[in-house]
């Protein structure tokens, strides 16, 4: 049996795509290679993201030319000063009456072992275990199928500078340079509105109370009208806006406009309800990140509040009251309907 694996470096002086057959009993066949310059990196950190993307795909388009392999994920090399490492640990109990070990009591060690990474600074990247500790036994390798009221992992963990908090503040000032350049051509009144909506929607009447809200919340127990609240403003103001710029953009009538914003509002709710949801459902792999750190972080969410149950029936009702909506709008709505759905059944 063999399997195909693709390894991706991000170099100083290129960008190298190797694609491989690996075989079942050791051995590897490599298919194909692409390289290109390294431009846009500078020691290993992106200080130019255009080139940077360009020199990935060129690298990754040789790789497929060659090996006749579609690549569509791979394994990153990333060195430079902004990545580090460190040993840690992290212990969680076995509650269940079984004191059975599954995986997702190991996934849980791992998410306490990250705790000693400030969030606000950096990311983790990798949760390399060395060994586990069940109960008083240690230097175990494997503790799944083991039994035990205690799991304690020893690990090392990779992390990176978070340049989430640059990278937002830089998306948020080019949405106002994009609505002031010249393409498309729109008249200035049009322009100056969407500015101002999306400054409302984005500034301390919309997502920044929202976020306020939403990190007081954290030392706290909040309601569920206080938690409908917060994502009213942090995700719906924004979702909002998006529906709101496209009726300003197609000259809609101020009572189309009003309906489409209540139209938002609920979408916004029931995107962040699936949020929740998937929390606590939702498959890390398929998510891109790690399910449970809600119920980890001890954050209010709809589950923790309601039960999953009835947090699936607000869901329900918010994506019902949003295509009531739609179907009362002298308009196509057919792209709305479709995203509703999308937001409803995503899992992701």
């Amino acid at each position: 049996m063999r399997h195909t694996i693709v390894g991706l470096d991000l170099g100083t002086t290129k960008i190298c795509t190797v694609v491989a057959q690996v075989h079942e009993r050791g051995g590897a066949h490599i298919l194909g290679v692409g390289t290109a310059p390294s431009k846009g990196f500078e020691k290993g950190v992106v200080v130019h993201i255009d080139d940077a993307a360009a020199a990935i795909a060129s690298s990754i388009e040789q790789a497929e030319k060659q090996s006749g392999v579609r690549i569509d994920s791979a394994y990153v090399g990333v060195t430079g000063s902004h990545i580090s490492s460190l040993n840690s640990s992290g212990a969680v109990a076995i509650g269940r009456s079984s004191q059975e070990i599954t995986e997702d009591d190991i996934a849980r060690a791992a998410h306490a072992a990250e705790a000693v990474i400030a969030p606000s600074q950096r990311e983790v990247l990798h949760v390399i275990p060395r060994t586990y500790t069940v109960d008083d036994q240690e230097g175990v390798r494997n503790p799944i199928g083991m039994r035990g009221y205690r799991l304690e992992v020893q690990a090392h963990l990779v992390s990176g500078e978070a340049m989430a908090i640059l990278a937002g503040d830089g998306l948020l000032t080019y949405s106002f340079q994009i609505l002031t350049e010249k393409t498309p051509p729109l008249t200035n009144d049009k322009r100056v509105r969407l500015i101002y909506e999306l400054a409302k929607a984005a500034g301390p009447m919309g997502m920044v109370a929202g976020q306020a809200l939403d990190i007081t919340g954290e030392s706290r127990s909040i309601t569920i009208k206080e938690l409908e609240h917060v994502h009213a403003n942090k995700t719906g103001k924004l979702l909002a806006f998006s529906v709101k710029a496209g009726a300003i953009l197609g000259d809609a009538e101020p009572a189309i406009i009003e309906k489409l914003e209540e139209f938002a509002f609920h979408l916004g709710l029931a995107f962040q309800i699936r949020d929740d949801i998937l929390d606590v459902e939702g498959s890390s792999e398929i998510m891109g990140k790690s399910a449970g750190i809600d119920a980890n972080n001890k954050k209010t969410t709809y589950p923790s509040l309601l039960s999953v149950s009835v947090a699936k029936e607000k869901l329900s009702e918010h994506i019902k009251k949003a295509k009531e909506i739609l179907h009362s709008l002298p308009l196509d709505t057919n792209h709305l309907e479709f995203l509703t759905d999308l937001v409803e059944k995503r899992d992701r």
